[in-house]
């Protein structure tokens, strides 16, 4: 089984690096990986997550978001609180993408 790295599962997070799923601009290279892996008998996982209010280099993450404006406890960022309708839009964005890389031939997410 191999899980991939945190893919690009909601519409507003455009981060470089990260595997575009949510608006399907890497549908051949998922369908790719998806066929070497099983062709090679293992399982495909994609890794389903946001770094929320987190942000993991230095300086600040003009991009946070959280439930509340809770800060950061390393970077102390402090995130745009989401609303209920907000939530909704990231449950529908991580719901799509996920479907779209069954689609494309994977196991599931993690």
């Amino acid at each position: 089984m191999t899980i991939t790295e945190p893919l690009g599962m909601i519409r507003w997070r455009t981060e470089a690096g990260k595997i575009a799923v949510y608006d399907r601009a890497d549908e051949e290279g998922l369908r790719r990986i998806a066929a070497a892996i099983s062709d090679a008998g293992g399982l495909l996982l994609g890794q389903v997550q946001d770094s929320g209010r987190g942000h993991r280099v230095a300086g600040r993450n003009d991009l946070a978001i959280g439930a509340s404006a809770l800060a950061d406890d390393l970077s102390w960022t402090i995130p745009v609180a989401l609303s209920s309708g907000e939530v909704k839009e990231l449950i529908t964005d991580f719901t799509a993408s996920a479907s779209f890389l069954k689609e494309c031939g994977w196991h599931g997410v993690e």
